[in-house]
């Protein structure tokens, strides 16, 4: 059997080897699991985290395209968007297409790449293509350099923070100026998500 978690907003696994102290306490504990090499504790303060069991690895993976293996290019981002007319954005979220792209790194992907996140994706040229691959790969390898981003609750399983919010260039900075360009940063409601970008250096 195989167990997938997934933490959603705040949920947390952190790992202490047989004999050590849980330094968490009790408060937000949702689950344990006894392991041969310590325990895992699953804390959860907003309670939307998720367990599932399979029964096999294959069943276990993300419907979505892995993107950081190298068969994920641009003619492959080509192929999943295709008759899709949603705002590329939007689309970044889209777990059964594109896996582990979360709302910040969308923000941040798109601002490093020049690109509207309100283009719709079936407007998208093969340089702007080309452009997105390679702003994704480059921005979610930092992230995962800095152990994620910590605003509230991250921590990974050894309770380190993340500390990628240091170099966000967009998201939560609206009213700021760009720092490429100085224009003031936007913020607005995207399906019910935060987007934050530059009007003059996305198009």
């Amino acid at each position: 059997m195989f167990l997938a978690v997934h933490l959603r907003m705040t949920g947390r696994l952190i790992h202490s080897r047989e004999g050590q102290a849980s330094e968490r306490g009790e408060r937000h504990l949702r689950a344990v699991l006894e392991l041969d090499m310590g325990r895992v504790d699953f804390f959860d303060m907003r309670r939307f985290g998720t367990f599932k069991l399979y029964s096999n690895e294959a069943e276990a993976q993300p419907k979505g395209a892995e993107p950081l293996d190298r068969s994920f290019t641009h003619k492959k981002l080509g192929e999943l968007i295709r008759g899709s007319d949603m705002p590329v954005k939007i689309w970044l979220l889209r777990q059964d297409r594109i896996c582990g792209i979360g709302n910040i790194y969308a923000s941040e992907i798109l601002f490093d790449c020049g690109i509207d996140p309100f283009r719709a994706v079936s407007s998208l040229t093969d340089h702007e293509l080309r452009a997105i691959t390679v702003s994704i790969r480059k921005i979610l390898r930092k992230a995962i350099r800095h152990c994620g981003t910590t605003f509230s609750d991250f921590q990974n399983a050894n309770g380190e923070v993340g500390g990628y919010q240091k170099y966000l260039c967009v998201y939560q900075h609206s009213g700021e100026g760009c720092r490429h360009c100085g224009t003031e940063i936007q913020r607005a409601v995207q399906a019910q998500r935060s987007t934050f970008w530059c009007p003059a250096c996305q198009r």
